[in-house]
């Protein structure tokens, strides 16, 4: 099972935003999910994409990215 892990601020929380890390962008390219030099800037261009999260407590679905 290919992943990647994430680690979570709380004010990435707050926010609901959060950086991608090099080797989570590195995941996403070599697995054909988003290559975010290729993205265009602005709200218009967003990208999301289904996914789960795992944590010790629960497993979430949710769509981001």
């Amino acid at each position: 099972m290919k992943f990647t892990q994430v680690e979570v601020t709380a004010t990435g929380l707050k926010k609901s935003i959060l950086d991608s890390t090099a080797p989570m962008r590195a995941y996403f390219i070599e697995n054909g999910i988003h290559n975010y030099e290729e993205q265009k800037q602005g709200q218009e261009h967003k990208a999301t994409h289904r996914a789960i999260i795992l944590t010790d407590m629960e497993k979430k679905e949710t769509n981001s990215l």
